[in-house]
């Protein structure tokens, strides 16, 4: 592929990751992300995974998991119900689960929940794998860090 036309492939997906970042909350689906990019949805879909590694739709569900366990380690009295809302999951289990499943998300050992506890949200450990930003030099400068409980 010509250097012109690669870098041209790239600005289009740069803008499709600027795009999915300003919609987390919505719902995004591949025909309306290939129209940002200015391509056909079978083309676009080929293109993302071999660009970024992943596919499109485990890079959106990786990247609200990353907002909203950024919201829940940084804003204390935001609930997971609104941390999960906020970003487009369409309930807490529906957050709980995605997480559980990437393991971005997810509680230390020995650490259990008890009833009305608010203490398990405030140790939490966060990863990032949303291995396809850090190697397209996108991501974010998400923490990795734990907080002991007080």
């Amino acid at each position: 592929m010509p250097r012109d036309h690669r870098a041209e492939y790239e600005w289009r997906m740069h803008k499709v990751l600027t795009h999915i970042d300003d919609h987390l909350d919505e719902a995004l689906d591949l025909a309306a992300l290939a129209d940002v990019a200015h391509f056909s949805a079978f083309h676009f879909h080929r293109l993302f995974a071999a660009w970024a590694g992943q596919t499109l739709g485990d890079y959106v569900r990786h990247r609200r998991i990353e907002v909203a366990a950024l919201r829940l380690a940084t804003q204390p009295r935001v609930s997971v119900l609104n941390a999960a809302l906020s970003v487009g999951f369409g309930s807490g289990e529906a957050f709980s689960r995605a997480s559980a499943r990437t393991s971005a998300v997810r509680r230390p050992r020995g650490a259990r929940r008890t009833a009305g506890s608010r203490s398990t949200k405030s140790a939490i450990l966060i990863r990032s794998h949303c291995t396809a930003s850090r190697r397209m030099g996108l991501h974010r400068a998400t923490p990795r860090f734990w907080r002991p409980r007080p």
